[in-house]
């Protein structure tokens, strides 16, 4: 997980927030990398649907979310993921 929230370029706590969860479960997901950790489904969903776009989009959607993140905040971030996702030309 943490491989992941590096490569969007985000600290914890931005992670945390995009994922809608504490960022001390956040952390403690990113030191249990070796073992099998609970993840509620939709937050499953969130991060297969990333790791999908950025296979397909790479950096162009990486560098979208991430503004997507600064200017408006996590809902928007997510917003932006979903765009991407769903419509031809987002």
């Amino acid at each position: 997980m943490r491989e992941l929230r590096n490569r969007v370029g985000w600290t914890c706590l931005e992670w945390a927030v995009f994922l809608g969860v504490g960022q001390s479960t956040a952390y403690r997901w990113e030191q249990q990398a070796d073992r099998e950790i609970r993840i509620d489904p939709m937050q499953a969903k969130i991060l297969e649907l990333l790791t999908g776009q950025i296979e397909q989009h790479g950096d162009s959607i990486m560098r979208d979310v991430q503004s997507a993140h600064l200017l408006r905040g996590g809902l928007y971030a997510l917003y932006r993921l979903l765009q991407y996702a769903y419509e031809e030309n987002p």
